[in-house]
């Protein structure tokens, strides 16, 4: 448990912080936007780009780093 206890924390904040936003919402759609970018939008405005590539993408002025993600609207 200590070698992954900083990480389990870490991904524990950033579960924590997307549920918040998204709790109670579904999935209203789920786009493949290509180069490995994908969009969730939820019934509340928020938008979730998740990038599974290996280099950076963009959609909607959105850049997202390769492996990672972005979240944003509803209520920011």
């Amino acid at each position: 448990f200590t070698t992954y206890e900083d990480t389990i924390a870490e991904y524990d904040a950033i579960f924590a912080e997307i549920n918040a936003k998204t709790q109670g919402s579904f999935i209203a759609k789920h786009e493949q936007l290509g180069n490995g970018l994908n969009k969730v939008t939820y019934e509340n405005g928020v938008v979730i780009y998740v990038n599974y590539g290996l280099s950076a993408a963009s959609a909607d002025g959105v850049t997202v780093d390769a492996m990672s993600y972005k979240v944003g609207g509803g209520n920011e």
